[in-house]
């Protein structure tokens, strides 16, 4: 029809026979990020347009929905990996039913926040262990809470890791291995929350025992010194017997407990130290124990005894020899002992 109107691009933007109504569903983190895939869902209407040739205006028919559908459909949200929901009410976005065609566009935030994690915390002086797994599971197929599959907390030799209280250990996965590991406290009802696990010393002996060896390393008693694994062993009571040892005579041969020393790290095997001693000896000094003289006197006489008129004897005669020795006291049991007499 030559004579009628022009397709212009001007009346071509006039016709309107096709509207959409659009739903986006973005998955972010507390900082907004996406965190999932978007999901979509369009609803389409559609009507009939009429140009007419002559005047160019143009009529339309009713609306109706493609495939009459008039609904967004419910959406589960996801289960996003190391993520919870931040609201449980968010776990579906429910459908929306009767949309027509002036209905708005709806763009709907489901916030997720960050699963808690298991944090071990360590004494001074240990190596901090890593955790295959140290943030708390995701439940497969619910986002609103963390799952069950609980990682193992690991051992670290010299200290046991106790609960959220602080006290309580946690319990060995073989109560005869502790090295295999140990079982995670639970997650707390706030699964946004971390659970520190405070690994504490574990209480050490060391038994440092006090021998004779002039009396066939008879044991002269022992003691003990408590302390935590790593640190270093305290010397108070072994210093006291120490000392009552050698003020009784005792002198040390060997000390394996001398200079400073830590508690190892292992809980189950009592360190072990030997202080070896020997009677102490000391000389005896007493001049009458280490001296003696032999005298021989000769005397002359008349065998008649009698004297008048007769010449004067010769004096008495007196000789002597002299004797030393060299002696030693035992400073422990009080024994003397003495070498061989010589002449002087």
């Amino acid at each position: 029809n030559p004579g009628g109107p022009k397709w212009t691009e001007d009346l071509i933007k006039q016709i309107d026979t096709t509207r959409h109504v659009n739903r986006t569903i973005t998955s972010v983190n507390e900082k907004g990020e996406e965190v999932a895939q978007k999901v979509t869902d369009k609803v389409t209407f559609t009507r009939e347009g009429k140009i007419n040739s002559v005047t160019g205006e143009i009529t339309y028919g009713n609306w109706t929905a493609k495939d009459g559908d008039t609904t967004f459909d419910k959406v589960e949200s996801p289960v996003v990996q190391g993520y919870i929901l931040k609201d449980a009410k968010q776990k579906e976005v429910a459908a929306t039913t009767g949309l027509t065609v002036d209905s708005k566009d709806e763009n709907i935030e489901v916030v997720y926040t960050k699963l808690g994690s298991w944090v071990p915390k360590v004494p001074e002086g240990f190596e901090e262990p890593k955790l295959d797994k140290p943030q708390y599971p995701n439940d497969p197929t619910d986002p609103t809470k963390p799952g069950t599959d609980l990682p193992l907390i690991p051992h670290v030799p010299g200290t046991t890791p106790v609960g959220p209280d602080g006290t309580t250990p946690l319990t060995p996965k073989d109560p005869n291995d502790p090295s295999k590991g140990y079982n995670p406290p639970p997650i707390p009802n706030d699964p946004t929350q971390d659970t520190p696990i405070n690994y504490v010393k574990d209480g050490q002996k060391a038994i440092i025992t006090f021998v004779d060896q002039d009396d066939n390393n008879k044991e002269l008693g022992k003691v003990v010194e408590n302390g935590k694994s790593g640190d270093p062993i305290g010397t108070s009571n072994y210093e006291t017997r120490l000392k009552e040892l050698t003020d009784k005579g005792y002198e040390v041969v060997n000390d394996e407990f001398a200079g400073p020393k830590n508690f190892d790290n292992d809980d189950k095997k009592d360190q072990q130290f030997v202080v070896t001693l020997r009677q102490g000896k000391e000389p005896v000094t007493d001049p009458a124990k280490l001296n003696s003289k032999v005298t021989r006197t000769i005397k002359y006489e008349y065998a008649d005894g009698q004297t008048a008129g007769r010449p004067a004897l010769k004096a008495p005669v007196t000789q002597e020899a002299a004797f030393t020795r060299t002696g030693e006291r035992n400073r422990v049991t009080g024994v003397e002992t003495f070498g061989a007499w010589t002449p002087a």
